[in-house]
């Protein structure tokens, strides 16, 4: 599979487009940024949305954890 999707041309239709548009529409001067920041913007902050509920699930398991229930204190004293 490899092999045969090596031997095809090299389609440049996508870098042309964000070497040509990247500066017109996003007004940038690093292709890499221009894409990461404003054309896949959504699916970044969908990205960031995932791993900052995923911390907040677990600072809160973390919080229950560390909580012991009223009566062992009792017995404690």
């Amino acid at each position: 599979m490899l092999l045969r999707v090596t031997q095809v041309p090299f389609n440049t239709e996508l870098s042309d487009f964000f070497s040509q548009y990247s500066r017109v529409i996003a007004h940038g001067r690093n292709i890499v940024n221009v894409i990461l920041v404003d054309f896949r913007g959504t699916d970044t902050l969908g990205e960031i949305a995932v791993v900052m509920i995923a911390g907040l699930a677990i600072l809160a398991l973390v919080r229950i954890r560390s909580v012991k229930p009223l009566a062992d204190n009792k017995e404690e004293r």
